[in-house]
């Protein structure tokens, strides 16, 4: 679109001294005037890591966090956007090898939830919880890996 050309981007970052964080920011000025603005930040402490970022443009704003424990047995997260659209998620990876997955979805009038116990060869089971306005609805779920490169239904009783 007119005046959607970039004509100066400045990028600047910093660490503290024994480089545990950091900070990352960039602007974008277009030739239009507009100036779209990205972020990113990352740490680690003795409870473990984060990265953060956010991002505002022209025709969206979205921030993001993820987490993970210091042994990466613990994965966290989630990211929205100005849409008031949210996925928030957590994935516990277990001794055996398996997986326990959480996530919550959100957008106006409608929320996902989901529940996944996945097994060391990726098969598993879940719930997925669907509330549209008024109206909810549990569908049981089962799926192996590779279920989904076929475009093979996973729904259980299918």
């Amino acid at each position: 679109p007119e005046g959607a050309d970039p004509v100066q981007r400045a990028v600047q970052g910093s660490t503290n001294e024994n480089e545990t964080a950091w900070e990352l920011d960039e602007q974008v000025t277009f030739v239009d005037g507009f100036v779209e603005r990205n972020h990113l930040s990352a740490s680690e402490t003795a409870s473990g890591r984060t990265l953060s970022g956010s991002h505002a443009g022209r025709d969206e704003s979205v921030t993001f966090e993820l987490r993970t424990d210091l042994d990466e047995t613990m994965f966290s997260g989630y990211v929205e956007n100005d849409q008031q659209q949210r996925i928030e998620f957590a994935v516990e990876k277990l001794a055996d090898g398996s997986a326990l997955v959480d996530f919550v979805a959100t957008e106006p009038g409608l929320r996902v939830e989901g529940h996944l116990e996945i097994d060391p060869s990726g098969c598993g089971n879940g719930t997925l919880t669907i509330t549209e306005n008024d109206t909810t609805v549990t569908i049981e779920v089962s799926f192996c890996d590779g279920d989904l490169e076929n475009d093979e239904a996973i729904l259980a009783g299918n």
